[in-house]
């Protein structure tokens, strides 16, 4: 008698699948919550390196004030800002300089490592080391879109969602956005930074009662924090230049009311860095009033100003620049190669389109420009010194001013990136 094979029943099969599903599941949550801890453990070991380096510095208490004084605090220590980054998703490493520690905290900023500091902190006194904190939700609590979309209207009551609409501003791209500052705001060393992408009309202003400027404090836009948000974030552009604003660009209408910029440190080896716009390129339009920028350290390459980095008037139309009742007071512009100043660093323009500029009452107290040193050298002085002209902080400089980058060998000049350094 001829047997037939009995197969497996549908229902057998789903069993299967089910078990194997269960499996992968059980499989992958384990192998997440094994990579979580482990980053959380390296986390916490670079924390305690950095303390044991921070307590045998023994800084005096208080005499840390500004983010520019932590890196170059850290600097003495030997640490390298940029290293010291969370492997944790939705961490923090904050500075505090009452305390002389740093602390690893989680997105709503309890304390995670040490946790015997939990009791003691002060957040008014942290500075973040990646230039980032934490995110606000966007919803419509205080973001709100008119009915046609066009226009939108933004309430910022905390540096959490000042930096979340920054970082998302290209979402509203093409509409007319409206960013009304309620209250003071401590960034805690946050990169923050607006881009704009042509044809944008945004505003930027105080709403406080009876017209009192909103301080906008501890805003830290370094080449640290930007090489980082570059490779998180694929929509920015701020490869060169810095500022509260990096570009008013062709169809840009940028305008800045009542707003105060303090204890900020924006730039470093690059060009175009303003605290308020880094550059203001040819058909952008650009309104600062009642605008103040104080005990602050701007620094670039060149095109370096307190106010506005550079204005660029390299075709019609020209851009438009509106300046009126605004300050700069204790403020150092740091330059590597020239073309600096504080109120505006460089314009590239004739004198024709000078006349779409207006500085009214513009007061500066207090602040210097300071030349950090030359770094041009002839190759001939290169070779004696034993550059080999390789690398991102090398290029070629030509008499007409034409740059090579990376180095080309019928270069005449060699710049050479200088150490940086911060005035304390």
């Amino acid at each position: 008698m001829k047997q037939t094979k009995k197969g497996f029943t549908l229902v057998e099969l789903l069993v299967v699948i089910a078990i194997l599903a269960i499996l992968a599941t059980v499989s992958v949550v384990g192998y997440t919550t094994f990579i979580e801890k482990a980053n959380r453990s390296v986390d916490e070991q670079a924390v305690a390196q950095i303390n044991t380096a921070l307590m045998a510095a023994n800084i005096p208490e208080g005499s840390i004030t500004n983010i520019a004084q932590v890196q170059a605090l850290l600097d003495e220590c030997n640490l390298e800002i940029e290293d010291y980054k969370p492997l944790s998703k939705e961490k923090f490493f904050f500075y505090d300089s009452s305390l002389n520690r740093v602390i690893y905290t989680d997105n709503n900023y309890n304390v995670l490592y040490p946790q015997e500091l939990a009791d003691d902190i002060n957040k008014e006194s942290w500075f973040s080391l990646s230039g980032s904190i934490f995110e606000a939700t966007l919803s419509s609590d205080w973001v709100n879109e008119s009915a046609d979309s066009n226009h939108v209207i933004v309430t910022v009551g905390s540096a959490e969602q000042l930096f979340a609409i920054s970082n998302n501003i290209k979402k509203y791209s093409g509409k007319t956005i409206e960013i009304n500052i309620t209250t003071d705001l401590n960034m805690m060393g946050a990169a923050l930074s607006f881009s704009s992408t042509n044809a944008d009309v945004i505003t930027l202003k105080s709403t406080k009662t009876g017209g009192v400027p909103a301080v906008i404090s501890n805003i830290a836009i370094t080449e640290a924090a930007i090489e980082d948000s570059k490779e998180n974030a694929s929509n920015w552009p701020r490869d060169y230049g810095g500022g509260l604003f990096y570009e008013v660009g062709a169809g840009d209408i940028i305008t800045i009311e009542n707003i105060t910029i303090s204890n900020a440190q924006i730039g470093g080896y690059m060009g175009n860095v303003g605290a308020f716009v880094g550059r203001v390129t040819t058909g952008g339009k650009l309104t600062l009033t009642n605008c103040r920028v104080e005990n602050s350290i701007i620094i670039g390459q060149k095109k370096v100003g307190a106010l506005i980095g550079f204005a660029q008037f390299a075709s019609s139309p020209s851009p438009v620049i509106a300046v009126s009742g605004c300050s700069v007071d204790n403020v150092t512009v740091q330059t590597y190669e020239g073309e600096a100043g504080t109120v505006m660093g460089a314009i590239q323009a004739t004198t024709t389109a000078c006349e779409t500029m207006g500085f009214n009452s513009v007061t500066v107290t207090n602040s210097k420009v300071v030349y950090i040193g030359t770094s041009k050298i002839t190759l001939a002085e290169a070779a004696q010194l034993g550059y080999n002209y390789e690398g991102a902080e090398f290029y070629g400089l030509q008499d007409n001013g034409t740059e090579y980058r990376p180095f080309a060998s019928d270069a005449k000049y060699l710049i050479i990136k200088v150490e940086q350094k911060f005035v304390k």
